[in-house]
């Protein structure tokens, strides 16, 4: 049977749902299908963007293009750690893109845009990062072909792993 996915393309509105609803197979398939490139990186550039919206009352209008920035440049950061931290416990990924699969798990940081609200603003800022490990352990889970436990701890590893890297870096800028 064929799969659907890989049968027509599919709307990038269409791969947010299942994306957020944790759905492996869903994770599994944007491992192994290279034409989810684009929309994977379009999902970064997207919450970057709404980030970058958030902040633009604070930072100015530059904010956006900030947020584009640092999107695009956590993601990559955030799957080299986990790449790494996945490979220290004794993972390989075969053909399968940890690349794609991370930007997928993205999806959360749409709701960031929502931080900007008075009364929910600062649920959704300590929300948000949550619900980012859930869906890259999702992401893990998939791309590596591991149970779910074993990628919540690769997942939450990789997590205080980034989290410390960011710390150092706002140190060393500050």
């Amino acid at each position: 049977m064929d799969n659907p996915l890989r049968s027509r393309p599919v709307p990038l509105l269409q791969r947010i749902m299942p994306a957020l609803r944790l759905d492996t197979a869903f994770y599994d398939e944007v491992a192994t299908d290279p034409s989810t490139r684009g929309q994977a990186f379009l999902v970064v550039v997207i919450a970057g963007i709404l980030n970058g919206i958030t902040l633009r009352e604070r930072l100015g209008q530059l904010a956006i293009w900030g947020g584009v920035f640092a999107a695009l440049a956590g993601w990559l950061l955030w799957t080299l750690v986990v790449h790494v931290v996945a490979r220290v416990f004794g993972n390989r990924r075969g053909t399968r893109s940890l690349a794609r699969t991370l930007a997928f798990a993205n999806v959360p940081s749409f709701f960031l845009v929502l931080a900007t609200l008075p009364d929910i603003g600062w649920i959704v800022r300590l929300a948000v990062p949550v619900w980012l490990v859930i869906t890259s352990t999702t992401a893990v889970q998939a791309t590596y072909a591991i149970p779910r436990p074993r990628a919540a701890v690769i997942a939450a590893t990789a997590f205080i792993i980034y989290m410390g890297i960011g710390l150092m870096l706002g140190i060393v800028a500050g």
